[in-house]
């Protein structure tokens, strides 16, 4: 009686056990009958152990075709397989064939509810997918290596460009796919000591012996740990690159032989005609002055029998030569200002600026003028061609003033890499539209009966300013003055 007391009470432990288990435990009968259900089979199916197990689980009139339980009673080994329950979720089976007490044969099965991991593996799965996929549609070849700089996986790219199977690859050194080996030891090396590479230059060598110019970016990436579990690394093909640069370099070459010649050749030509353009203002000017002094020698014999008509023609005569002989000498001193200038030294603008005034003392005593500039700094320039700049600037705006005396103010402006001089006028102004016109050689906006001149000033300004690397300019609305600015490089070359 003892001996059943605690055969019973093993019993009751055991079944308490089962009870608590959270898998399902269940006895099947060779005919389909289940004896025995724990808790949790009960809870999640029911439990009628006067039906079959296909009745009353998918009220089913014949056992489940896909049904694996049945297989132990064949083999008598304990068989491990996947189940979807009437409920829809995933279950792990284990089947085991057990003997009762009496000698009967039954199978004792538990189930494990995976739905959760298996739902997790398919997302991991999805993912991982994803990422693979993302991986190989990469043009560029990519791979992992290990810290030993063993390749651990690599895409299908990198199977291309090498001409390796991928389980050929793996496993292999990282450095026996390159013409270079021992700067490809370096160049992964130095991802694992810094953590990354960026545009590191080497070859690939397929094994055919095609070669492929390639950058490689790889960086370090971590196990669940944080500790560095190897390197990703992406090969940029330069190779059309490179060519490309090497046919643009082979152009560029190419191009800068032609400007040199060119430049040359412009040189030779501009040299020409500074010379023809000297050598004929100087021969044109003799001629001119002899039909200048002629004409004033008849006029002085002739004096008594010249009507008023003809001593007319006679002052046109002389007033176009003497008209021709100034365009000529401003056309010579145009042609001078590259040939005949100095080289350019720190020059005192200030002092350049006096020099002017004195050259122009008699027109701005004449006009009235009051001329005021603000402290001027030291340029890079060719001295005397700055004072000439200030000159025939003063001088337009003494020669283009309104009813009122000319007030003329000068001043210079620090810009970042230049000096920007301004001279402000209060004169008759310019429409917005001839801004430009006007620095054009003979170009004029009146007559010469308003305002006399050869129109060449402002062009010998723009052609000293533009020899030194400067820009010049007008702001002006008509009745309200101008300013004429321009710039000269804090230190530069001239032209």
């Amino acid at each position: 009686m003892r001996a059943e007391e605690a055969v019973k009470a093993e019993r009751h432990r055991f079944s308490d056990v089962l009870e608590t288990l959270p898998a399902y435990v269940c006895l099947l009968t060779p005919d389909y009958y289940m004896p025995f259900a724990n808790r949790v089979f009960r809870e999640w199916f029911g439990y009628y152990p006067d039906k079959k197990c296909y009745e009353f689980l998918f009220n089913r009139t014949e056992p489940c075709e896909i049904c694996e339980t049945y297989s132990v009673l064949q083999t008598m080994k304990p068989h491990h397989w996947e189940w979807t329950g009437p409920n829809g979720r995933n279950y792990d089976i284990f089947d085991f064939p057990f003997e009762d007490t009496d000698g009967s044969l039954l199978i004792l099965e538990m189930g494990i509810d995976v739905t959760e991991q298996k739902r997790m593996q398919e997302e991991l799965r999805a993912a991982s997918l994803y990422t693979r996929s993302l991986i190989e549609a990469s043009l560029d070849p990519l791979v992992t290596v290990s810290p030993d700089g063993r390749i651990t996986d690599v895409s299908d790219a990198t199977v291309k460009v090498t001409g390796v199977p991928r389980e050929q690859l793996i496993g292999t050194d990282f450095s026996d796919y390159f013409t270079e080996r021992q700067e490809a030891r370096e160049g992964y090396r130095r991802a694992f000591a810094e953590g990354f590479v960026t545009d590191y230059p080497l070859t690939i060598r397929h094994r055919d012996g095609h070669l492929t110019d390639v950058l490689y970016n790889a960086t370090v990436y971590r196990d669940t740990r944080g500790n560095v579990a190897g390197i990703f690394a992406a090969a940029r093909d330069v190779t059309e690159k490179r060519i490309a640069e090497a046919e643009l370099e082979r152009y560029r070459l190419h191009l800068e032989d032609l400007v040199k010649q060119r430049t040359q050749e412009l040189d030779r030509s501009n040299r020409d005609l500074e010379q023809f353009a000297y050598v004929a203002s100087h021969d044109l000017q003799e001629p001119l002055r002899a039909v200048a002094g002629f004409v004033e020698l008849l006029r002085q014999n002739l004096q008594n029998s010249l009507n008023a008509k003809t001593t007319k023609y006679m002052d046109f005569a002389v007033d176009g030569a003497m008209r021709m002989q100034s365009l000529i000498s401003g056309l010579l001193e145009y042609s001078r200002i590259g040939t005949r200038g100095k080289e350019p030294q720190q020059t005192d603008a200030g002092a350049a600026l006096k020099r002017a005034m004195a050259n122009l003392q008699t027109s701005i005593r004449e006009s009235g003028a009051k001329i005021a500039s603000d402290s001027l700094p030291a340029v890079y320039f060719d001295d005397v061609q700055l004072s000439q700049l200030f000159q025939n600037l003063i001088s337009n705006a003494i020669k283009f003033r309104g009813e009122q005396p000319p007030r003329i103010h000068i001043s210079a402006v620090k810009l970042d890499d230049s000096w920007r001089f301004s001279v402000a006028d209060n004169g008759i102004g310019i429409e917005p539209q001839y801004a430009e016109r006007i620095f054009l050689i003979f170009q004029r906006l009146h007559s010469r009966e308003e305002y006399p001149g050869t129109g060449i000033g402002l062009s010998i300004c723009k052609k000293i300013v533009e020899r030194h690397n400067g820009k010049i300019w007008v702001e002006s609305k008509p009745g309200n003055g101008s300013t004429f600015y321009f710039t000269v490089p804090d230190k530069g070359e001239t032209n």
